[in-house]
């Protein structure tokens, strides 16, 4: 018999909104996309490199999220695929938030939902 089950990856992601000019893009990051100097957002919609940008996003830290309003400037741009940005002006309590979001989700297996028929 076939195993039809589903697995889902429940890792957490972050909500990332990045604005310039008059371009915003929204994109969900996964943890690994993300560390203390920038991240990488994988989106079919761009900015163009050098561009500099204003990034928001909540990461799920207990006990309560930890909001990031950044400035950054766009690295690299791959059309139609993403585009690496990093960040500037991060406070440190921010630079330590974002550490130890990464920090607590790779010690932690990455929780999957299994739906069978």
């Amino acid at each position: 018999m076939i195993d039809q089950s589903l697995k889902f990856d429940r890792t957490p992601s972050v909500l990332v909104e990045v604005a310039a000019n008059y371009s915003q893009v929204f994109a969900r990051v996964k943890p690994a996309d993300i560390c203390e100097g920038g991240i990488l957002m994988r989106t079919p919609d761009t900015i163009p490199q050098t561009t500099e940008v204003s990034l928001r996003f909540v990461l799920p830290l207990s006990p309560q999220g930890v909001e990031i309003n950044a400035g950054g400037v766009v690295a690299q741009e791959v059309p139609d695929v993403g585009m690496a940005i990093v960040f500037m002006n991060l406070r440190e309590d921010q630079r330590q938030a974002i550490a130890r979001f990464v920090d607590e989700v790779s010690k932690s297996p990455a929780p999957t939902l299994e739906i069978r028929p």
